[in-house]
């Protein structure tokens, strides 16, 4: 079955309109007079044009409906391809989003688990040297170690503090006290240095505690300017201890 367009529709509808509009005339004009013949040609002959004016009319209106519907076509096909677009857009801004918040869980656990690894790795170190000095005392070379100190502490407890900590392998020929404000702390310039600094905090804190006064904090501290190299380290007290014999 042929499947006829609804343009040649229109043109064969005319056609045959036009075909039957030409026999009607001509019977007309056989059976007039002359002069009459000659008029009804001139009126058939303008209707005949408007028929064939009528199809041309027909058509040009049936191609500005073709080429209006092809415009709204290419409109709607732009506008499935922008929102595809922009679908894809989206999937890329998610997976972009998942993977930086990947990127930050990762930095984040990896940073929490090189902690933990160091904090185990300063507390074995400061055990081992605590307990190699139990062994081998010979081997463990004392860190110099200065005492500043503040408060109500007599001269005779920060001496035998100095004492104590000899025990624990740190040599401390002095101590002196200064007045400026700071709090209690422990002060190391290099980062190979923390093991000690945190033996030495341990054996302050261990002291106070048997004196029944001890200290609320005691952080090690290794200064954002530190020249990286080894030197004493530095015990800083401001507290109040008024030992119970």
């Amino acid at each position: 079955m042929t499947i006829v367009s609804l343009d040649d529709q229109l043109k064969l509808a005319q056609i045959r309109k036009a075909r039957v509009e030409t026999k009607k005339m001509a019977c007309d004009i056989a059976n007039a007079p002359r002069q009459l013949r000659i008029g009804i040609a001139s009126e058939w002959l303008k209707i005949i044009a408007g028929v064939v004016v009528g199809i041309i009319g027909s058509v040009a209106v049936y191609s500005e409906f073709r080429a209006g519907k092809l415009v709204v076509e290419n409109i709607k096909r732009e506008a499935r391809e922008a929102e595809a677009l922009r679908d894809r857009a989206n999937a890329e801004a998610g997976r972009a989003r998942k993977e930086r918040d990947q990127a930050f869980r990762d930095r984040d656990r990896a940073i929490k688990e090189g902690a933990t690894v160091s904090k185990e790795l300063k507390q074995k170190l400061t055990y081992t040297t605590a307990e190699l000095g139990k062994v081998a005392p010979q081997l463990v070379q004392s860190r110099l170690t200065y005492i500043q100190f503040r408060g109500a502490l007599p001269r005779d407890l920060i001496n035998d503090l100095r004492a104590n900590l000899g025990k624990d392998h740190f040599d401390a020929p002095g101590a002196e006290r200064v007045a400026k404000d700071y709090s209690s702390h422990i002060k190391y310039f290099s980062p190979s240095d923390q093991p000690d600094a945190e033996r030495l905090k341990q054996s302050v804190v261990a002291f106070f505690n048997a004196k029944g006064c001890p200290l609320l904090k005691l952080p090690t501290i290794l200064p954002k300017d530190a020249p990286d190299k080894p030197l004493p380290l530095e015990v800083w007290i401001s507290h109040s201890c008024i030992p119970v014999d």
